[in-house]
């Protein structure tokens, strides 16, 4: 099963060929691994080959494009069964950021704001659970445009209040590291 994603995996990135059918070969790679990897018996290689067959989805070019949204969506949405804030953040974050942005991509904005809203708090913990300037910044780097497209789903939705405070939020996490690298800069040249 490892192996098939694997696979799988390499069909997603392949150049040669026709490129339609690289992604059917790879979603029929990653549907025969999800034989082996059930959620019963290896819960996280499950949840794995969940979210990378639902970018496979999401990419597809045969078949019916709102089904195809429709089974990456399902396919988001199980995995983050698993990919739980608690138990695997940086995947929760990282799976919550994409379903979001595929349901506020199809307008969808009152199914991508709790979404967003379970993407952002993961972010948060992440950024405050980092231990170093560089960890920081490298999750500030991984947020890159959460804040602003979670913002734009609550204007959506009509709560303006939470879109506010989200851009806000974004902006003055940035802008207080922006400082803190300037006053590390001060200091190494004290020094």
């Amino acid at each position: 099963a490892e192996v098939t994603m694997n696979l799988a995996g390499a069909y997603c990135k392949r150049i040669r060929g026709n490129r339609a059918q690289n992604i059917e070969d790879a979603i029929t790679a990653y549907e025969q691994s999800l034989q082996v990897f059930t959620r019963q018996v290896m819960r996280v290689k499950w949840a794995q080959a969940m979210n990378t067959l639902a970018t496979a989805y999401k990419g597809r070019i045969r078949g019916d494009l709102t089904q195809n949204i429709e089974d990456a969506i399902t396919a988001y949405e199980h995995s983050l069964q698993v990919m739980t804030r608690e138990a695997m953040p940086n995947d929760c974050r990282r799976t919550s950021r994409l379903l979001a942005n595929l349901l506020a991509d199809e307008s969808r904005w009152s199914q991508s704001e709790p979404i967003y809203t379970t993407a952002l708090g993961t972010a948060e913990d992440l950024y405050n659970a980092a231990l170093s300037q560089s960890s920081q910044q490298l999750e500030l780097a991984d947020t890159n445009d959460l804040y602003h497209r979670a913002a734009y789903t609550y204007a959506q939705v009509g709560d303006y209040q939470t879109a506010i405070a989200t851009l806000e939020r974004g902006r003055a996490r940035g802008l207080r590291e922006a400082l803190e690298r300037d006053r590390a800069d001060l200091a190494a040249i004290e020094t």
